[in-house]
């Protein structure tokens, strides 16, 4: 693969557009049946826009490991093959290999049968190649055991096919012929099958010696009259005698595009003129500005086929950048790969733009954004720098750089090939700079850092850590910068400093910042049919929020999103598969996808008052019916409704709303008695979400919920211990606050709090977005174990159920990092016939960072209490806060009475997606005596109270302390 200095020459070829006429033929070959280039188009005509990528399940190191008996992972495939469906991939380029066919020809052909029947039901189309002599393993492939990757290495067990010895060895080639003809021939008719490509890179590292195979192979091919156009791409110098001759012997024309945008072009350009369709087969190289946002509408628009390198993140480590070293950290910057290996996204935004040009989502669906510090692509931007390693407190915003020199920003030496043009000169090995700027107020968390480097950098916002970029690119790239850093800025002044680092070739260096338009409109509330993780489901949306249901499974709710933050869990091991049709796994267990679901309570196996699940047949695995209800102004609503279930003697079913221009999801859960006598449940909702850090390396210890503890409980400690350890560490009363917190610390343990307050909150401390559940307690009433929230974590330790002791797992593959947070109904008397329902919502926004929930109101959540300090006439308002809907603040002054006497609007607007962090100076009148500080709406309506306090003087303040 190319290094640094190979991609710089790559990209710097000249590439001079030629009318390529037909050339003597290199080598004695037959060439029948070539298609015609009507034949060709005609063909194209017919097909989508191809779109997809280059696809190795995440559990193989090579096309050994993916096809052979002992490793082949159908379970794997399907369910990523499900997650490319949802991206709108309708297209996947597959490597098979020679020595999996001579060791098991009709095991092969088998599993790739199964393999095409995953694809069709997923709708993906299928590219299969059958040589290649990239060789990276730099080993004899053979099959086996495969070794494992070296860590940190790019596609470090990667095997040629054939081994090489025997691509110029023509004794070998009647085994050759037989694989070719043996797969071509088996799959010539099947419709499945897009297109052959024959050869993948022929001539990379073997020079001339693959050209005559490759001329052959063609040969081959076309003697078993596939109805299939062939292919090989051109992937290096596509003016050379090779590339020219892959183009002449292909119905279709194809060929690697790793450059940046103007070498795609060039190549575009020598394709097309021969009058074929051209398809890009290879392509994805993020530091090269090689990158979805900037290629994916190009292909898009001209209807260029394209299959980017790789999908889920795993044993071939192509999301390490060409040539790295072993041991080499994971990169801010992926070079190749989508996913990570449970499913969720390397880049959330980037994921969203590929679902909006592959037509998933429309168009609405990308958010606004906007330039909140500007690089210098536009004009020159002034910067402090020095060459020399400064004083170690150089980045804190109070370190004083007057006496670092002043430059304009792009630093670096020119580079014409890659379109670098510096305003400062920088040649040394080490750059440092530092930068005042002035933040936008209402900007959002959803923020990245726009940033054109080479080689190593690194960031800092305020004084922390925001980027640590290894590597380098070729053009400005959007990385989002660390919770840690979002939370350090603040409207008004802020100070962003830099360090670069380079040790081989050239040096470059420019930055800003971009983020999401705090102002940005919000969609109506809409629901349509869609899919998820390969699941088919039904989702919910209105630009701020997205729900995804499942009525095939439970009627589960399987995502509910904040801009970028996922707050549910899912199961990766079984993303994408339905349980069989009695709604249990298949060894009878629990068919455990994840989400959020309706149970009854109490849980139990003593008696048949208590529910023994899960696993739950009827109410937990087999479909409910949907319905979708009739749209009201400002929501849209659908209902969802179990089966029977004769164990329980109910049906449950439920109303979920979603609402224009808010976070708030309501739920109308309705338990029906279908049984002959009376029955007494509670309803049960019972939520699961992920509880792994956002690498999902480990558990989530910054992620925390808060809850009221009832002053009245009829716990003797607030709470009482269901499962675990009675003093199991996570569950910690916070008496000044009144509060239960529960930190999740991967030990096993459940609790029941009969909280009065009616929300309970839980905070992703990495990302500073909160989940909240919203309740009305009936204190009159009983309650299933006594409780209205129950918090379970998993994890460590050992629990009594289901009449046994229990040792829990001790992989987070058995034990996954799940935090649940559940709300209860009181009991429900039922006789025959008759129905309970019961109500609750959900909300979300974010605090900026770890920091607790101590309120929660109709508006927002409190992080830290409203302060209103008064000097003279002079009032200062201090807080930070989360608001479920987008809109203003506005502080209502009022006299001692409780009366108004004046209002002001704060100037920032405010969003549930960024932290509204308060620090505001108000003229106030002199009978003022409290403030409360209230949410309008987008429109100026009040949403209601987020807090309040009364005002102290700074002389009362003074005499207090």
């Amino acid at each position: 693969m190319k290094g640094k200095e190979q991609l710089n020459k790559l990209t710097a070829l000249t590439l001079t557009v030629l009318l390529l006429v037909p050339l003597a033929k290199l080598y004695a070959a037959v060439e029948p049946e070539r298609w015609t280039a009507v034949k060709a188009n005609e063909w194209y005509e017919k097909q989508p826009w191809l779109v997809g990528c280059n696809f190795l399940p995440s559990t193989a190191v090579n096309d050994v490991e993916m096809w052979q008996q002992e490793t082949f992972d159908p379970q794997t495939i399907d369910r990523e093959l499900g997650w490319a469906q949802d991206l709108g991939f309708n297209t996947v380029r597959v490597f098979l290999n020679f020595v999996v066919w001579r060791e098991d020809a009709a095991g092969l052909k088998k599993r790739f049968s199964e393999f095409l029947k995953m694809a069709d039901r997923h709708g993906i189309a299928v590219m299969p190649i059958l040589f290649d002599d990239c060789n990276f393993a730099g080993r004899v492939a053979a099959a086996g055991k495969q070794p494992d990757p070296v860590p940190g290495v790019h596609n470090s067990q990667w095997v040629s096919s054939p081994p090489l010895a025997m691509v110029p060895d023509r004794a070998a080639w009647p085994a050759l012929e037989q694989y070719v003809k043996d797969m071509v021939g088996s799959f010539a008719h099947d419709r499945r099958i897009v297109i052959w490509d024959l050869y993948n890179e022929p001539t990379n590292g073997m020079g001339d010696k693959s050209q005559p195979l490759m001329e052959a192979t063609f040969s081959w091919a076309r003697e078993m009259k596939p109805v299939q156009p062939l292919t090989t791409g051109a992937w290096a110098d596509l003016n050379s005698p090779s590339s020219r001759r892959m183009m002449e012997l292909s119905d279709v024309v194809s060929f690697h595009g790793y450059d940046g945008v103007a070498g795609i072009e060039q190549k575009l350009q020598l394709c097309t003129a021969q009058g074929r369709p051209v398809l890009c087969t290879e392509w994805l190289c993020r530091q090269a500005g090689n990158d979805f946002k900037s290629l994916l509408p190009l292909f898009r628009d001209r209807k260029i086929g394209c299959w980017n390198w790789g999908f889920v993140a795993g044993r071939t480590q192509t999301y390490f950048h060409w040539g790295s070293p072993v041991g080499t950290p994971e990169p801010a910057l992926w070079q190749h790969d989508i996913l990570r290996k449970d499913g969720t996204p390397y880049n959330a935004q980037e994921v969203r733009f590929i679902k909006v040009t592959t037509g998933k989502l429309p168009a609405s669906a990308l958010p606004q954004r906007k330039m909140l510090v500007p690089t210098a692509e536009k004009s020159p931007v002034p910067w402090r720098y020095v060459t020399e390693k400064p004083a170690a407190d150089w980045i804190k915003p109070d370190f004083s750089d007057a006496a670092w020199k002043q430059g304009a920003a792009p630093f670096g030496t020119q580079e014409l090939p890659i379109a670098r043009k510096p305003n400062t000169q920088w040649t040394s090995a080490d750059i440092w700079l530092r930068r005042e700027f002035d933040m936008p107020a209402g900007t959002s968390t959803d923020c990245a850092l726009l940033l054109h480097y080479d080689e190593d950098a690194e960031i800092y916002i305020n004084g922390v850590l925001a980027v640590k970029a290894s590597g380098f690119n070729a053009a400005y790239e959007a990385i989002d910068i660390t919770p840690e850093a979002q939370a350090a800025l603040k409207p008004g002044k802020n100070v962003i400093a830099a360090h670069c680092r380079q040790t081989v070739g050239g040096q470059y260096l420019d930055l800003g910042i971009e983020g999401v338009s705090s102002d940005a409109p919000v969609g109506k509330a809409a629901v349509d049919d869609s899919t998820y993780r390969g699941w088919k489901s039904l989702a919910l949306r209105n630009g701020l929020i997205e729900l995804q249901i499942l009525p095939e499974i439970g009627g589960r709710i399987i995502r509910y999103k904040l801009g970028g933050k996922e707050f549910l869990w899912v199961n990766p091991q079984l993303a994408g598969q339905l349980p069989p049709t009695n709604g249990l796994a298949a060894d009878g267990g629990w068919f455990n996808v994840g989400g959020d679901k309706l149970w009854p309570a109490p849980q139990g196996w003593d008696n048949d008052r208590q529910w023994p699940g899960p696993p739950d047949a009827v109410l937990d695995g087999q479909p409910y019916a949907l319905e979708r209800l009739d749209p009201k102004r400002g929501e849209t609503a659908i209902r969802l409704t179990s089966g029977k279930d004769p164990r329980s003697g109910i049906q449950l079913s439920r109303v979920v709303r979603l609402f224009d221009g808010s976070t708030r999801v309501s739920f109308e859960a309705t338990m029906k008695n279908i049984d002959t006598k009376p029955r007494r449940w509670g309803i049960w909702a019972h939520t699961q979400l992920d509880g792994a850090k956002a690498d999902g390396t480990s558990h989530n210890p910054l992620m925390q919920a808060w809850c009221p503890v009832n002053p009245q409980s009829r716990f003797p400690k607030g709470y009482d211990v269901i499962f675990g350890e009675k003093d199991n560490p996570s569950f910690q009363p916070d008496a000044p606050h009144g509060l239960m917190r529960v930190q999740y610390q991967y030990r096993v343990g459940k609790i029941g709090l009969d909280s009065h307050a009616g929300w309970v909150a839980t905070v992703d401390g990495e990302r500073g977005a909160v989940f909240v559940q919203r309740f009305v307690f009936e204190p009159k009433k009983d309650y299933p174990d006594g409780s209205s929230v129950e918090f379970w974590l998993n994890g460590l330790g050992q629990i009594h159920a289901y009449n046994k002791d229990t040792v829990m797992p001790t992989n987070s593959v058995e034990n996954p990092y799940v935090f649940e947070s559940e709300v209860l109904s009181p009991f429900a008397e039922l006789k025959p016939g008759q129905s309970y329902t019961w109500h609750y919502d959900w909300y979300a926004c974010n605090i900026g960072g770890d920091f607790p929930v101590l309120n929660c109101t109709d508006a927002g959540v409190v992080a830290e209490p409203l302060a209103a300090t008064l000097t003279g006439d002079t009032l200062q308002l201090h807080g930070r806060f989360g608001v479920f809907a987008p809109g203003h603040l506005e502080a209502v002054l009022q006299d001692a009475h409780g009366h108004a006497v004046a209002t002001q609007r704060l100037p920032a607007p405010v969003t549930p997606l960024a932290v509204a962090v308060v620090d505001a100076t108000l003229k106030v009148p002199a009978n003022a005596a409290a403030v409360v500080l209230t949410v309008l709406d987008i429109d100026g309506r009040s949403l209601g109270e987020l807090a309040h306090c009364s005002i102290r003087s700074l002389n009362q303040q003074q005499q207090a302390h």
